[in-house]
Formats: C-alpha cells, sequence, structure tokens
C-alpha cells in the first residue's frame, strides 16, 4: 500500500483527537481499528447491476474520506477489491469513496461514494462502465 502525505497528515490529527471536531449530530465512536473494504466491478451487460457476468476493475483508488480529505487509499487488485485499516478514532458515518485510474476510459456508475454505518456493514460496491 502506498502512503502518501495526505494519509500521513490524516494519521496525525486523528492521533490528535481531531475527531471531536465533528459536526453537531451524535455519532457512535470506532473504539478500534476499522476496516473498510471496496468491490469494485466493471457492467460488462450493461444493466446498471452488479452480477456475475461483470469483471472485476484493476487499479482504481479505493479511499476513505475524513473531514473533506481523501486519505487511506489502497488500489483494487485483481479480484477488483481494496482493503483499507483505519486507525482507532472515526465515527460513523464514514464516506468511502473511489476514483478510477486516469487512463482505464471508465466512469463509475451512480455515486463514486458511499456511506459506511454501523448497520451497512463495511464494504461498499462500485460499478464502472466505459466513457
Amino acid at each position: 500500500m502506498k502512503i502518501n502525505l495526505s494519509t500521513i497528515l490524516l494519521f496525525i490529527l486523528l492521533s490528535i483527537g481531531v475527531s471531536s471536531c465533528s459536526p453537531s449530530s451524535t455519532p457512535a465512536p470506532i473504539l478500534a481499528d476499522a476496516a473498510f473494504s471496496c468491490l469494485a466491478y466493471l457492467d460488462v451487460n450493461g444493466n446498471g447491476e452488479i452480477d456475475d457476468v461483470d469483471t472485476p476493475v484493476v487499479g482504481a483508488a479505493f479511499y476513505v474520506e475524513y473531514q473533506g480529505i481523501k486519505g487511506f487509499i489502497d488500489i483494487t487488485d485483481e479480484t477488483g477489491n481494496a482493503y483499507i485499516l483505519v486507525p482507532g478514532g472515526l465515527e460513523y458515518p464514514v464516506t468511502v469513496g473511489i476514483d478510477a485510474h486516469k487512463d482505464s476510459g471508465l466512469r463509475v456508475v451512480g455515486s463514486a461514494t458511499a456511506i459506511i454505518t454501523p448497520e451497512t456493514g463495511p464494504t461498499a460496491r462500485f460499478l464502472f462502465t466505459s466513457k
């Protein structure tokens, strides 16, 4: 996994307690490290749904967004999966998202972000199509 400056900055901010600056809603704290994952597929049959004929997307950037910063980035592998482990301190809801590789010729079908809550589970699913 590549670590960049924004990832390091986000980790530092989380370590010193910037999570106390969250919006006025009452989020549920995550008391341990938080794990997030995604599944990314190419909509081969063009039906707008993930199904058995769709193929994995390799090289898309999966990220966790916190206070408007895209951080904790992982790249989808040959199975279309990416995984991110975030040190404890994030609060639900958590926004995750995905960006296609700039040279891939792909775009996300629907929203490129998803909201993760305790009810939704830690895995987001994204569908891509050719531009």
